[in-house]
């Protein structure tokens, strides 16, 4: 082998090695960034919801009649941005910040809300899943209120 084609195999070697680590580092590096930023979103979104349900437990007649419910929720998501839905143990929405809440379908096989069945006070329910009204992968975080 001569002396110019054992160099060229050399640095073509080391040049795949030194290629194939800076992709393995870049995936490495995407999926911690992508992992970071899922779980700041999920925790900003528990903390909307946990402010909404302090906000309704300042309702002088929830959840007896819901007046109010559909107005909190407009207003809190004109104020921060996030949609925000109440949706009582049957699954019907009695409020909502985008929608008018007669008009949306029942919310009870969600799988946030049918993570919170049954469960503590202090559960929170979260999936990632396609929205069927913006047609989007979205992220959905619910809390429950316990009388």
């Amino acid at each position: 082998m001569k002396r110019h084609d054992l160099f060229t195999y050399i640095y073509a070697s080391y040049l795949v090695l030194i290629v194939l680590t800076l992709l393995a580092a870049n995936g490495w590096a995407l999926r911690s960034a992508r992992n970071e930023h899922y779980t700041q979103t999920r925790e900003s979104l528990r903390a909307a919801a946990l402010m909404l349900k302090d906000s309704l437990n300042r309702l002088p007649d929830f959840p007896v009649s819901g007046d109010g419910v559909d107005a909190l929720c407009k207003t809190l998501g004109e104020d921060t941005g996030y949609r925000f839905t109440v949706v009582r143990n049957d699954g019907r929405v009695i409020g909502d910040s985008h929608e008018d809440p007669r008009t949306m379908d029942n919310h009870a096989r969600r799988p946030e809300i049918r993570q919170l069945l049954g469960e503590p006070p202090d559960t929170v329910g979260g999936s990632e899943r396609r929205s069927g009204s913006v047609h989007m992968k979205m992220m959905y975080v619910a809390v429950p209120w316990h009388d």
